[in-house]
């Protein structure tokens, strides 16, 4: 049982992840000709353009996207709950608790996924230096809110950049804290 929990967690979190990446792409304004972010906004587009019909956008936010990552937070709160406890009693008893916990899971997904997507910006710098594909450009698009005021504390020396050091430890620590 312990192995069918943990593959529908891992795949649960790789959709919230997607519908997550969704959200950060509508609000860096990111290229949306990208073949991979055309991939993205197909698997998501079923969830989020009918919940645009009745959730405009805010600004910069778009509401339906983030609204979608909720759902999905919540769906996967109650799917574990069922896998593990067999009943849903914990959420009728307690729907605060259960709010909590989805939004927690919803957060920590968040930072781990930005911790992975500065990872592999990283690595990819290392193994294509100054290459331009899909994937650096939308790992650059998805990174640069979070890597530039780190950049413009610390320099690169000798043309290295040690910024994202620094982001991934405070990612790390906010990771740790939340668990």
């Amino acid at each position: 049982m312990k192995a069918i929990t943990f593959l529908v967690e891992t795949s649960l979190s790789i959709i919230l992840s997607v519908f997550l990446v969704r959200a950060i792409l509508q609000l860096v304004r990111a290229n949306f000709r990208n073949p991979i972010t055309q991939v993205i906004t197909k698997f998501t587009n079923p969830v989020i353009m009918p919940l645009r019909k009745v959730l405009p956008p805010v600004g910069k936010i778009d509401t339906a996207s983030i609204i979608s990552c909720v759902i999905v937070a919540l769906l996967m709160t109650a799917v574990l709950i069922f896998l593990r406890a067999f009943n849903f009693d914990e959420i009728v008893q307690n729907p605060s608790a259960f709010l909590l916990y989805s939004f927690k899971r919803l957060i920590l997904n968040l930072l781990q996924l930005y911790w992975l997507l500065i990872l592999f910006t990283i690595i990819i710098s290392w193994i294509q230096p100054q290459q331009h594909s899909p994937l650096t450009a939308l790992l650059s698009e998805l990174t640069e809110p979070l890597l530039a005021p780190a950049r413009r504390i610390i320099k690169p020396i000798g043309g290295l950049d040690l910024s994202p050091i620094p982001v991934l430890l405070i990612l790390s620590a906010l990771q740790y804290q939340l668990t």
